[in-house]
């Protein structure tokens, strides 16, 4: 299995921060989106049953986004702490070096 340290493999760290940072902003911005806009929206439709499930299925479909996001996150940042030499410590307190 190849070492992806940054040290050797510049573009591939690059690529991981990239996708780390757009994941947690797509995250925070539809989270910030769903509630400062949806919600409002969804009040101000009749009758409030037809509201409620617009904000329903508008909340559905984003879940679905935010668990690949985090999933995204996840592996982005664990990669990112990898080529930055950090893994080794963690992997010490976690007995997994």
């Amino acid at each position: 299995m190849p070492d992806f340290r940054a040290a050797d493999f510049p573009i591939f760290q690059f690529l991981v921060v990239v996708v780390h940072v757009f994941s947690a902003i797509i995250w925070i911005g539809g989270s910030i989106f769903l509630t400062l806009v949806m919600i409002p929206v969804a009040r101000g439709v009749e009758p409030p049953a037809v509201g409620f499930l617009f904000l329903r299925r508008a909340a559905l479909r984003f879940s679905g986004i935010v668990r690949v996001l985090l999933a995204l996150l996840a592996i982005s940042g664990a990669l990112a702490r990898d080529g930055r030499g950090i893994w080794s410590v963690w992997g010490r307190w976690f007995l997994v070096d």
